[in-house]
C-alpha cells in the first residue's frame, strides 16, 4: 500500500482499464475508476491520477478519442488500435480481474450487447448534433438571412426573395429539431 506509482504507470493502466469501456465512459467517472482501483494496491493520491490523465488523449491520440458533449459530459473512448493491443501494464491482470476477461477481441460481436452499441451510437449523434447546432448558432445564419431581407428588400428579385425567406424557416426548423433531439439523447443517457 506505500508503494507510489509513477505518471507513466498511472497512464499504462488508465489504458488498459479504457478498454473495458468500448462503449465510452464519462471522463470524470474514468479516473475515479482509474483512482479505486489502483488504490486498492498503492498509495495513489486523486491528484495524481488527474495530473497523470488530463491529457492522455492529446499524448495517445491513437489510442484515446476525447468526444466534449457538453460543459460537463467529456466522453473518452477506445479506438479499435487501442483494442488490439495487448495489456500494456504488467500489473492490469491482477488489478482488473474479471474485467480484462470481458474485453471483446476484435471481431467478437456477439459479446457487445445491443445497449451498449446503441449508446455508442446515440453518444456519437448527440455530439454532431450538438456541433451542427454550434456552427449555425456561430455563423448566425437565420440573422444573417434576415439583415440580407432587411438591406435589400426592394432589389431582391422575388423568386430570391421566397428562397431567403424559405432557408430562414428552414433553420429555424432545423435548429428546433436538433435541439428537440439532444435534449431527448441527454434524457436517455441520464436514465
Amino acid at each position: 500500500m506505500n508503494i507510489s506509482l509513477s505518471t507513466d504507470s498511472i497512464r499504462e493502466f488508465a489504458l488498459d482499464l479504457l478498454k473495458t469501456h468500448q462503449a465510452g465512459i464519462k471522463q470524470a467517472d474514468f479516473f475515479k475508476q482509474v483512482e479505486l482501483l489502483l488504490s486498492q494496491q498503492f498509495h495513489v493520491p486523486s491528484y495524481a491520477v488527474r495530473n497523470a490523465l488530463w491529457d492522455l488523449p492529446e499524448r495517445h491520440d491513437d489510442l484515446v478519442i476525447k468526444r466534449k458533449l457538453s460543459y460537463r459530459d467529456v466522453r473518452l473512448f477506445p479506438t479499435d488500435r487501442l483494442l488490439q493491443h495487448d495489456l500494456i501494464f504488467p500489473l492490469s491482470a491482477s488489478l482488473l480481474g474479471d474485467e480484462i476477461n470481458k474485453i471483446p477481441s476484435r471481431g467478437d460481436e456477439d459479446t457487445i450487447s445491443k445497449g451498449d452499441t446503441l449508446k455508442k451510437e446515440l453518444d456519437k449523434l448527440h455530439f454532431q448534433t450538438e456541433q451542427l447546432l454550434r456552427t449555425i448558432q456561430m455563423n448566425d445564419l437565420e440573422a444573417g438571412i434576415s439583415q440580407l431581407l432587411n438591406q435589400y428588400f426592394s432589389e431582391i428579385e422575388p423568386e430570391q426573395m421566397a428562397a431567403l425567406l424559405q432557408a430562414r424557416y428552414t433553420l429555424s426548423q432545423v435548429t428546433a429539431s436538433l435541439t428537440q433531439l439532444a435534449k431527448a439523447i441527454e434524457v436517455g443517457e441520464n436514465r
